[in-house]
């Protein structure tokens, strides 16, 4: 089978989006199939890359540092020519994704679309953006997914939002597949040299990218409550990301910077290592699909405590592999967290046991075997050539650039105000 995937995030861009097709690719191709990634052309993209197309782009006038591509697809007609796909899978439904419906519809094949992202929660990356708009994106997320043939999402709350939002394509779940015995081959004491974590510390850890939509504040703030309660406790936060240097400055506010490691972004056997050195994962985000970190912690075996949100709650059974908090509340969240670090071995090993049964229903041979099965049903019932898609697909475009025009404005004014002597500073100098 040749899958052309069309992503507006790929490497280096460093997100979950971008490891679950690196990883996804690498087990399709190691199957004996062929993969044609197309994605953004962008700075520090890797110079020799067998099997991917780089689009012109626009660099990136916003905080997400993801740059935007030109939906010209003439640019891959030759290309796509030489490659023949047989299946279109989408991983974003705006520009790349629009060129992707596009060449299904001119080349009679079918479109699956992954719906990675709850696009709502990252409004912020967007100073300035009206509502409206922010409204707007999220509907077309909902129409884009009526254009293909099947919807993927990673968890059954996804899934139940997706059809309540009035997806009527038919919408199959399959999370997002981890390499687990990769994460089980971690190294607790080699993780916690490298991070300078006292080898009998009880250390609590966050894995991810270092960004608002991640409720760090919250969970800082918990966990700087939690230590109150763990005398001999440590933090240990892995990754990086736009906030970075707030959250270093909000540990020093909080009175727990000794307390606290930040390693930057970590991949391979570090990755593995940071995960087993903890005793404790600790997750607070409400804007994810799928946690794919939950699942690689739990691989590794790591009990979670997360708050009580999509994303979270089909893997982290509570009292059983970990703990989930009801309510978004920093002193319960400080409690379970401080309860599980406190508690006897015995107890903890327990959840730890748990939690490595759970992770294997992520594996990503499992979840890849799934995507094949999906795969091949599209192809055995795609129906006619839809021309009118591509008039329809054109029209979605010119709404995307609408917004890709606000996020410029917005970009360009929100530079403009942290330069001196602009109109934008002045008047914001003044006030």
């Amino acid at each position: 089978m040749r899958i052309a995937m069309f992503t507006n995030s790929y490497v280096p861009t460093l997100s979950g989006v971008t490891r679950s097709i690196v990883s996804v690719r690498q087990m399709l191709l190691d199957r004996g199939h062929e993969v044609l990634v197309v994605a953004p052309q962008q700075q520090d993209a890797p110079r020799d890359e067998p099997g991917v197309i780089r689009m012109p782009s626009i660099p990136p006038l916003t905080a997400n540092e993801i740059p935007v591509a030109l939906p010209l697809i003439g640019f891959l007609t030759s290309k796509l020519d030489e490659f023949e796909p047989t299946v279109i899978h989408a991983h974003h439904p705006f520009f790349l994704g629009n060129t992707a419906l596009r060449v299904g519809a001119t080349r009679n094949l079918p479109v699956l679309f992954t719906h990675h992202t709850m696009y709502e929660y990252y409004a912020h990356y967007l100073p300035g953006i009206p509502e409206t708009v922010a409204h707007l994106a999220s509907r077309l997320a909902t129409e884009f997914a009526n254009r293909c043939h099947t919807v993927i999402a990673p968890s059954e709350s996804v899934a139940k939002i997706l059809r309540q939002r009035g997806v009527a394509t038919a919408v199959k779940v399959i999370p997002t597949g981890i390499d687990t015995a990769a994460f089980a081959r971690g190294d607790r004491a080699a993780g916690r040299r490298r991070s300078n974590l006292r080898p009998e510390a009880l250390v609590v850890g966050y894995v991810g990218r270092l960004a608002a939509e991640k409720n760090l504040d919250f969970l800082l703030t918990a966990l700087a409550t939690a230590l109150d309660r763990v005398p001999d406790g440590q933090v240990l936060i892995v990754g990086d990301g736009p906030i970075r240097a707030q959250l270093q400055t909000l540990v020093v506010d909080l009175g727990i910077a000794d307390r606290v490691r930040f390693t930057g972004a970590l991949a391979g056997q570090e990755l593995a290592d940071a995960y087993r050195s903890l005793d404790v994962f600790a997750f607070c985000s409400q804007s994810e699909t799928q946690g794919m970190v939950l699942a690689e912690a739990m691989a590794a075996g790591v009990p979670v405590v997360a708050l009580d949100a999509v994303g979270a709650r089909e893997i982290v059974r509570d009292g059983v592999n970990g703990h989930l908090v009801a309510r978004a509340n920093p002193y319960e969240f400080a409690a379970s967290v401080a309860a599980l670090l406190n508690a006897i071995p015995e107890q903890r090993e327990r959840l730890a046991s748990a939690a490595r049964q759970s992770a294997q229903g992520y594996s990503l041979a499992a979840c890849t075997d799934r995507l094949m099965q999906l795969y091949r049903h599209a192809q055995d019932m795609l129906p006619g050539g839809d021309r009118g898609l591509i008039a329809a697909t054109r029209r979605r475009v010119a709404q995307e650039m609408e917004i890709w025009s606000c996020w410029g404005r917005a970009g360009i004014a929100a530079a403009c105000d942290a330069i001196p002597g602009t109109a934008q500073h002045e008047s914001g100098s003044s006030n």
